[in-house]
């Protein structure tokens, strides 16, 4: 089992030598079972990378990235190990002090030069039908090997050709928020939005919003859209110039034509936008954003919104990846999780009123969990709705696995179901749909924080928004 976490390890860090890009800690764990102790985890690193090359000539394991950038505690153990006078010499007269941030930054550039060196080296010299992600050895680097590490590598590229490991790539998770301006049936009002954007390739991305339209008259409209996106650089890799075009399932509360107050209108539409953004050197993002929102019923709208957005793990350097990066485990396992928050009911005078939840999530798979759960809307003006949820839900997790995002979509049936108001009517029915968006902060292993933005989507004019916090449980 450790040979095969080796050959993954070498696969890992020699894709990412040949793309001179780094690897974060986050997917060097994902490897391995979570209940693996670490001094396992960085015994199969270092022999991972002996297998590769000497690290006195490249040391491969510089190619990890904690948050900062920079590579962790291991890597800086090794450097002293290995090229203990050079490490000394830095240190000067005071041979037992720490290493200072500039002194850290520079072992860790000389020692990726390195790595990038010996891969594009490696890769030139290698016989034509080898396999790109696995490059020989340098004479001066093989003399003391043992055949451990030789077998290590033909492992590796037994694995690659068979198709059995994963192509993680280069983080590509960007997280931003916008606000700004709209103008619609020649009115204009406020326009913000929360989008999720992920690399497919150089010159591609997918994204994922939640975009508010403010309130244009007689209509309060908002909704979740998918868009794909065309990026080009333009003069350096710092600045991109992007286009996208997607579907837009949009909830309105309109005025009501006839008898009742309100109504809650739903319907498809289409979003074009266009976006340049400015990326810099420490992740953040900078960006300007012209959207055209076409819809099947009410008025068309225009809007120009500023954002700033952030690099989910540290690049290494500016500019967008072209992808993100794959995971060997799923990103959740079990979790039981309650919340608190309040419930605002979709009118045109949004009462509100406290509500409660209670949650159980599981992993079906890499990036898929399952939700079952109670959901309590409180006692508005308007109604009174409790019942049970369940949910699909599309999740990733960033920064060393401390933050997850989602994104989910199911059912909710009403239990109990009481009007309070006479209207726009009683309801219609105790299935209802149910859109969440969610956050979580990991604390420590068992331990996460829980921010959820549930849409009760119902065929009865009683939407809801259920924004929540909570704790959650990980088992």
């Amino acid at each position: 089992m450790d040979i095969e976490f080796e050959a993954r390890i070498a696969q890992l860090l020699l894709r990412a030598a040949r793309r001179r890009k780094l690897v974060p800690y986050g997917s060097f764990h994902a490897i391995f079972p979570p209940n693996l102790p670490l001094n396992r985890r960085y015994t199969a690193l270092e022999k991972a990378t002996s297998s590769i090359c000497d690290p006195r000539l490249a040391d491969y394991g510089a190619l990890l990235s904690t948050d900062s950038g920079l590579p962790g505690p291991d890597f800086y153990a090794r450097f002293k190990r290995v090229h203990a006078e050079r490490y000394y010499a830095v240190l000067g007269a005071d041979r037992t002090r720490k290493l200072k941030l500039v002194e850290k930054q520079q072992f860790a550039r000389e020692a990726r030069e390195q790595v990038y060196r010996h891969a594009r080296a490696a890769v030139a010299d290698a016989p034509e039908d080898s396999p790109e992600d696995v490059p020989r050895q340098t004479e001066a680097g093989a003399g003391g090997f043992s055949a451990r590490p030789v077998c290590n590598t033909l492992l590796g590229v037994a694995l690659v050709a068979g198709g059995l490991l994963g192509t993680p790539g280069a983080e590509a998770q960007e997280f931003s928020l916008f606000g700004g301006g709209s103008r619609a049936s020649d009115a204009n009002t406020y326009s913000w939005a929360f989008n999720y954007q992920e690399g497919l390739g150089q010159y591609f991305a997918g994204s994922f919003s939640w975009l508010n339209e403010g309130h244009i008259p007689d209509h309060h409209r908002d909704g979740q859209l998918l868009q794909l996106w065309g990026r080009i650089p333009v003069g350096n890799p710092k600045f991109v110039l992007q286009a996208g075009i997607g579907p837009y399932r949009y909830f309105d509360t309109t005025t009501a034509g006839q008898g009742g107050s309100y109504s809650d209108t739903h319907g498809w539409g289409v979003v074009y936008s266009v976006r340049a953004a400015y990326y810099a050197s420490n992740r953040w993002i900078t960006q300007l954003q012209l959207n055209r929102v076409h819809v099947q019923r009410g008025p068309d709208a225009t809007s120009v919104m500023f954002g700033v957005g952030y690099q989910l793990d540290a690049p290494d350097t500016p500019g967008p990846r072209d992808r993100a990066a794959g995971s060997a485990t799923k990103v959740t396992n079990n979790e039981v999780a309650v919340y608190l928050g309040k419930t605002i009911v979709n009118s045109t005078s949004s009462p509100s009123a406290l509500g409660g939840a209670i949650e159980y999530r599981r992993g079906l798979a890499k990036y898929l969990d399952v939700t079952l759960g109670y959901l309590h809307e409180g006692s508005s003006k308007l109604a009174r709705r409790d019942g049970v949820t369940s949910q699909l839900w599309a999740t990733r997790a960033f920064l060393n696995d401390k933050v997850t995002l989602a994104a989910g979509a199911g059912v909710y049936y009403a239990i109990n179901e009481n009007e309070n108001s006479e209207s726009p009517g009683p309801g219609a029915g105790k299935v209802s749909g149910l859109v969440t968006i969610a956050g979580s902060y990991r604390f420590t292993q068992r331990w996460d924080a829980r921010l959820e933005w549930n849409r009760v989507v119902t065929r009865y004019d009683r939407d809801t928004d259920v924004i929540f916090a909570g704790a959650g449980y990980r088992f």
